[in-house]
Formats: C-alpha cells, structure tokens, sequence
C-alpha cells in the first residue's frame, strides 16, 4: 500500500511511503509561493498514478498560543483538502476523495505522538523524538537514516518530507 504524507506550512513537506516495504521510495519539498499549490497537486497526482491509494494531512491545531504562520497553514491546510476534491471537514474516519478515487485522512500531530508512544513503550513528543522512532522503527540507526542507501535515503536534507513521512506512517497504522 502507498500512502502520500503531506506536511503543511511555509515549507510543504511530501513523501510517497511504502507501507509493503516499510520505505519512503520518493518525497519532495516545496517552497511558499505563488505556484506551491499547483506544485503540490502535482506530486500528489503524479504518485497517485503511481498507485499511492490514500493521501494523509497532518491538519493543525492550535493547542495555546498561535501566530500568522498556524494560520496561514490552518488556510493553506483547507485549500489543499479543497482541491483533493473533500467536500467536508475531515473527522477520524477517512474520505472518499471520489475526484482522485483515493482516500484523504487528516492525521493530528497527537495521533502521530500517541501512535509513536504506544508502538515504542516511551513518551515520543519532539520533532527529534517522532524522527528517532521512525528511524528505529524501520532498521535503526545506519540502515533507516543512511544518506545514499536504505529505507529514508531520498529524505536526506528534507526535514519537512521527514514531517511528512510520520504522517504518512501513522495513517499506514490507523487505516488498516
């Protein structure tokens, strides 16, 4: 089963994750500006034709105090969900994005963490912490992380696609 991550923000994060081989064969970073959306929708529709069949959203929530950058991910968030073709806010269960004929799943960042946490018998709350648990999740330190080789190795120098892969793990998780 492939799965889209997506990782939104000034910097959108994208990764296509093998959940059959437990890898991450492609991902992308995509930079805020006028053409990021159309640049987004492309990848996306690229690796659905590659047979990717649900694309998860890490969706934003304000959990205290928040600035413009939450809020312009919060509307970057609903204009990408938009143009997947949803046509209703995203809840626990996964959308028939009929336009795409994949499924949309939003994915909160505390899902990530719980999933992490329960999965690995310790708290995983970081950015560092959810990175080191997919990276021991999937081979360890040398084999998951390596820079030409391995599992992540098309990540390298992508930490918003790295954000993007725990996105789309967890909804490799929760959906089946």
């Amino acid at each position: 089963m492939k799965i889209i991550g997506i990782d939104p923000g000034k910097t959108v994060g994208l990764v296509l994750y093998d959940k059959d081989n437990a890898c991450a064969l492609d991902a992308y970073q995509v930079q805020a500006g006028d053409e990021q959306l159309p640049q987004v929708m492309d990848i996306v529709d690229s690796w659905i034709a590659q047979g990717a069949s649900i694309v998860a959203i890490e969706w934003p929530r304000i959990y205290a105090k928040a600035g413009n950058d939450v809020a312009d991910t919060i509307a970057q968030c609903g204009m990408l969900w938009w143009a997947l073709g949803a046509r209703s806010m995203p809840d626990a269960a996964p959308v028939w994005l009929k336009k795409r004929s994949v499924y949309g799943y939003a994915v909160y960042r505390s899902t990530v963490c719980a999933l992490l946490s329960g999965h690995m018998g310790q708290l995983v709350r970081s950015d560092g912490g959810v990175w080191a648990a997919l990276i021991d999740i999937h081979g360890g330190r040398g084999k998951a992380d390596g820079r030409k080789v391995g599992p992540f190795a098309c990540l390298t120098g992508k930490p918003h696609a790295r954000a993007a892969l725990a996105v789309a793990w967890t909804a490799s998780q929760s959906m089946v």
